[in-house]
């Protein structure tokens, strides 16, 4: 929670408002308390050194809002002397306080990627919350994690070196246009719900003024939810602490992983995660420094893993010894018309897919199988000869590769019997690349069909003349026009007659007679 004051003197009632906020004898270290931070001009009315000092042991933090003049910085050394001159002034005002650790520039100047932290890094400012989620236009009151993921991290120079400084960016503010609890329940709802989308939320609510309905929104959406509320400073501080804190000795013997965990001084609520499952089996339980602690699972983009207490320690998570194989059920097959053939079956825990087959009952020399661990498996068999009875048998391991057969190798195996090879022919090309019987022809109707012979019969193919023993003449007996042709196995007759030397002629202009397009 950060808000920036302009000289308007409004931090001390907002930090009041949060003290009242906070629950009766609330600790500050274990983030139980509201906290924030007020970014000041160094000349902030009604905040004396004192007052500001009295804010400060109570775990609030008062840092300075830098301003460039509302304009960019033309050099290095420019926003250096912008830093300089105005912290030695806030300084001057407050020299109870501890040096500010984080830091909004007003205006949101940004003339570059990399000065503005290498800048605070040298006046030991740690945490930039610049990155801004603003213009309301821009915005459109779609609430979001604006960088793609809602942690702070440090910024890279140019040249990928990374500078020790972290980017908080403000996804929440009382200028964008937001409207509040909106923005901040998406946010806090996708965090804690099955989505997972959890983060680090900075809200800058102006500290302008002693009250604010967007710091009232954001303040009571978090406390309903027991969401920690905390200063920028605090961030860093746990920030630094969780980075400061390491697994360490980690070590793999028989069903038991050991190792120490190294927490430092203020990681509050550090959690470490170990996963559920492994090559032995399912884990039975932690204990640190041999005592044992309460998990709680949470599964992590499909891995399922025990959440514990990160307490520094030295820890054993101990697996049970899986010496169990997956039990099979369901076999079945089915025989496809291609020749091919699919096995299924189903296990009981998830196992890779194994099927050994052949065309010995007793010499089962192929296999077709999949690695992946499932509880519902297929397997397709390609390429079996026709009208041939094959024989199978499929298998499964577990992770822990324990194996299960089935039927087992003391029973006979299963079978299926593949279907004779089929040829068809449905085109006048198929059947004349056959031999037709004495009594039999093959037509062009359809695109192919074989019949019984016709005393007389002509199929119109090729073309366009009229095949051999057709003639066509005018309708009128010799006058000009009419026409007889041949096109995609049908005669068109158009104004003239068609006839053979053995039948009568087409005697309708245009239209064929069925005995003569047999």
């Amino acid at each position: 929670m950060t808000g920036d004051d302009h000289g308007n003197g409004g931090t001390e009632g907002r930090f009041n408002q949060y003290a009242a906020l906070s629950p009766s004898g609330c600790s500050v270290v274990d983030w139980e308390c509201v906290r924030g931070t007020s970014y000041i001009y160094p000349s902030t009315p009604t905040l004396t050194n004192s007052e500001a000092a009295a804010f400060q042991a109570q775990g609030f933090e008062i840092g300075l809002h830098v301003t460039t003049n509302c304009a960019n910085w033309t050099s290095r050394a420019q926003l250096e002397s912008f830093y300089s001159s105005q912290l030695a002034d806030w300084s001057a005002n407050y020299p109870s306080l501890t040096p500010p650790a984080s830091n909004r520039t007003h205006c949101i100047a940004w003339s570059d990627w990399a000065t503005q932290p290498k800048v605070e890094l040298e006046n030991h400012i740690r945490l930039d919350t610049n990155y801004y989620y603003w213009p309301p236009a821009w915005i459109q009151d779609r609430p979001g994690m604006f960088t793609g993921s809602g942690m702070p991290m440090r910024f890279a120079d140019l040249d990928g070196s990374m500078i020790d400084v972290y980017q908080a960016a403000t996804q929440m503010t009382d200028e964008s246009g937001q409207t509040e609890p909106f923005n901040v329940d998406t946010l806090l709802d996708n965090a804690l719900g099955p989505k997972g989308y959890y983060g680090v939320f900075t809200a800058n609510m102006h500290t302008d003024d002693a009250s604010s309905p967007g710091s009232d929104a954001t303040v009571a959406s978090a406390l309903s939810r027991g969401v920690p509320i905390v200063s920028a400073r605090q961030m860093l501080d746990w920030l630094d602490a969780r980075n400061g804190s390491s697994f360490n000795s980690i070590s793999w013997g028989g069903n038991h992983l050991d190792f120490t965990v190294d927490a430092a001084a203020g990681a509050t609520g550090l959690r470490g995660m170990v996963p559920t499952s492994s090559s032995v089996g399912t884990l039975t339980g932690i204990e640190r420094d041999g005592t044992p602690i309460s998990t709680t699972m949470q599964t992590i983009k499909g891995v399922e893993y025990a959440f514990f207490d990160a307490e520094g320690g030295s820890y054993e998570a101990t697996y049970a010894v899986d010496d169990t194989a997956p039990a099979i059920s369901n076999i079945a097959d089915a025989v496809h018309s291609d020749g091919s053939a699919t096995i299924t079956w189903d296990t009981d825990e998830a196992s890779d897919s194994r099927v050994d087959y052949g065309t010995d009952p007793g010499s089962l020399t192929f296999s077709q199988g999949s690695s992946a661990l499932v509880t519902s498996h297929s397997v397709s068999l390609n390429g079996l000869d026709p009208n041939t009875t094959s024989y199978y048998r499929v298998t499964s391991s577990d992770a822990a590769s324990n194996s299960s057969t089935e039927p087992p190798g003391a029973q006979p195996p299963r079978s299926f019997t593949t279907p004779s090879a089929t040829l068809t022919d449905t085109t006048v090309a198929d059947f004349n690349g056959g031999t037709t019987g004495t009594d039999t022809y093959v037509s062009e109707a359809g695109n192919g069909e074989v019949t019984l012979a016709p005393t007389v019969g002509s199929e119109f193919s090729g073309g366009p003349s009229l095949p051999s023993g057709w003639s066509g003449q005018p309708w009128d007996g010799g006058g000009a026009g009419g026409s007889a042709t041949v096109s995609g196995g049908e005669l068109h007759v158009d104004g003239a007659l068609a006839s053979t030397d053995t039948a009568s002629p087409a005697t309708a202009p245009g239209v064929p007679r069925p005995s003569q397009r047999s």
